[in-house]
């Protein structure tokens, strides 16, 4: 397989409502495409979208990191395995390896998420995003398996009470995701907990500050955690770097994270900002028998179809949290994916086209 043309765009899409993030609100999301095309006819895309207030580089970083991944490329006979460079960001790892995964999928004649997984399903099950202020279950829940509750900007007894009032219209079979974002210390978060007991939470994502404390808080509570800011730091620590997950050793991964990986009950995969491959998530999961939840971070159609893959092949049976796409108001994709019946079918979903009317080219040089 040898690489014919690489090109990159960048995208602006405009939100449905201005989006909260930390220390920035946001009325459009941008981001970047690569697109690259074997000297075979195959093409494939990868989408680099740093996130403001929670990716270390800015759209600026990403495409200087792009330009110089171009570079390697075209002076490379074949593709090369980029990997074992240090200096990446992480959109950019997770913007070409899901190009060259899809270029290895067309070169074997393969669906995308056949190509990671022969046993993958043709369909994946979605979360529901609820938006801030949404205390009650919408009817667009119907055929959802979860749906995702922020919390962590009110005092904790009106999230405990939001909490409740959303368990008492959920559908029987829907499960509720609680995401704090490490808003809490450790005794709010077992306010928190206390006063959510016997609602059906699927889990507590990132409820503390210090993410050390969090065996503690399952031990004083028996809550599930799920973690994913704290996978987001092992990973950019590690640069996602594949490594054989063996016996009780995670080689590349700090040894702090032993107690944790011990009482999570998921981990929340965001590729954009967690620059794990899709091999080391499956290992890591694999080592220690904890499920993978996939999850968006407002990116354009060309990673959620990607995103959806990686969840039918990594955790069919869980719900990934893709949901974040709903946000935008337009995409680069000619036809936008049907996120609301609960399932996104991966055949429809994988054969997208992009509109070239909503990218911009960037040039390789100045």
């Amino acid at each position: 397989m040898k690489l014919h043309r690489a090109d990159i765009y960048r995208y602006c899409l405009p939100l449905r409502a201005p989006l909260r993030l930390k220390k920035y609100t946001l009325s459009q999301r941008e981001g970047l495409l690569l697109r690259l095309e074997t000297t075979e006819g195959c093409v494939a895309w990868g989408e680099a979208s740093p996130l403001p207030g929670f990716s270390h580089e800015d759209i600026n970083d990403a495409e200087r990191a792009l330009k110089q991944v171009l570079q390697l490329l075209h002076e490379g006979e074949n593709l090369p395995s980029w990997r074992t460079a240090e200096a990446w960001p992480p959109s950019v790892m997770c913007a070409v390896d899901m190009a060259l995964l899809r270029l290895h999928a067309l070169h074997a004649h393969q669906p995308l998420h056949r190509y990671l997984s022969p046993a993958a399903p043709d369909a994946v099950y979605l979360s529901l995003l609820l938006g801030d202020g949404e205390t009650e279950c919408p009817a667009r829940l119907e055929r959802h398996r979860a749906v995702k509750l922020k919390v962590g900007r009110r005092p904790v007894a009106e999230d405990a009470a939001r909490a409740r009032t959303l368990a008492a219209t959920l559908p029987e079979g829907v499960s509720l995701r609680i995401d704090a974002n490490r808003a809490w210390d450790l005794e709010n978060a077992k306010a928190f907990c206390n006063a959510t007991q016997g609602l059906p939470i699927e889990f507590l994502e990132e409820p503390l500050h210090d993410p050390a404390q969090l065996p503690e808080l399952v031990r004083q509570t028996q809550c599930r955690i799920a973690l994913d800011e704290t996978l987001a730091e092992w990973a950019s620590r590690r640069r996602g770097v594949p490594a054989a997950y063996t016996g009780d050793a995670s080689p590349g991964l700090p040894e702090t994270a032993h107690p944790l990986l011990r009482v999570a009950s998921a981990l929340v995969w965001k590729p954009t900002l967690a620059p794990f491959s899709v091999q080391a998530v499956q290992e890591l999961s694999a080592c220690w028998n904890v499920p993978v939840i996939l999850s968006g971070a407002y990116e354009s159609g060309v990673a959620t179809t990607a995103f959806a893959a990686y969840a039918a092949a990594l955790a069919p049976a869980a719900a990934a949290g893709l949901d974040t796409y709903s946000s935008l108001a337009a995409d680069v994709l000619t036809v936008p994916l049907p996120l609301t019946s609960g399932q996104l079918s991966l055949a429809e979903a994988l054969a997208f086209n992009v509109s070239p009317a909503m990218l911009l080219p960037v040039p390789e040089r100045p």
